[in-house]
């Protein structure tokens, strides 16, 4: 028993180990990215809508519009599309939303929060969904520049090498989740050792005995 405990253990430490190089190389795979909407490239004109943000973007200056705001003036400084003040005169819309997901609870019982900001880009003729990015809101203006930066990619543009890593660093993992989640699969560990040690362990009742007689021709004859 103890060998197969071992071995359990052992299978459970290395696909804990082996589970972030398997998903790197599940992203790494050989398949050909799919295609890029050919209406993301090809548009002139798009019409930037406000889809609001949750009340803790009240926390924030500015206030839950702030994403609307920012974004506003970061598209147009890019210059790359024209903005215009009817869905009807878009090429594309470009809707921004702001949440708040919870992701954990802290030693001292508040609830942990991921801000994030969502663009969302809608063809305007269909209302199909074409595309979706997001930014963790780790500081608001680079999580609004990062949001541009992932559309400036879309339509063919190169970022230079600091844009690249901000990009990549926001799309890390938050440090509370991965706290979260190693928590998670602690547990699962120490139930399962909990439940073999449980099951290895188990002793099964003995039946009760008859005492030992001290007069054995005049001893009461066992009921059992």
């Amino acid at each position: 028993m103890l060998v197969s405990l071992r071995k359990l253990l052992c299978f459970t430490l290395a696909l804990f180990l082996a589970s972030t190089p398997l998903l790197r190389a599940q992203q790494t795979s050989t398949f050909a990215p799919p295609p890029i909407p050919p209406q993301i490239i090809s548009a002139h004109t798009i019409f930037v809508s406000n889809g609001g943000g949750s009340n803790l973007f009240n926390a924030f200056s500015g206030g839950p519009d702030r994403a609307y705001s920012q974004i506003y003036a970061a598209l147009q400084q890019w210059n790359r599309y024209q903005l215009v003040d009817s869905p009807s005169q878009a090429d594309l819309l470009f809707e921004i939303h702001a949440i708040a997901p919870a992701i954990s609870t802290g030693s001292d019982g508040a609830i942990v929060y991921n801000p994030q900001l969502i663009l969302r880009i809608l063809d305007p003729k269909t209302n199909a969904l074409l595309w979706t990015t997001t930014a963790n809101v780790k500081a608001f203006d680079e999580s609004v520049a990062v949001l541009v930066d992932r559309v400036r990619q879309l339509t063919g543009e190169q970022l230079n090498p600091s844009e690249v890593k901000a990009v990549r660093s926001n799309s890390q993992m938050p440090r509370s989740e991965k706290i979260l989640i190693g928590v998670g699969i602690a547990a699962a560990v120490g139930v399962t050792v909990f439940g073999i040690y449980k099951v290895t362990h188990r002793t099964t009742p003995s039946l009760p005995t008859t005492p030992p007689c001290p007069d054995p021709p005049f001893c009461p004859v066992s009921s059992l």
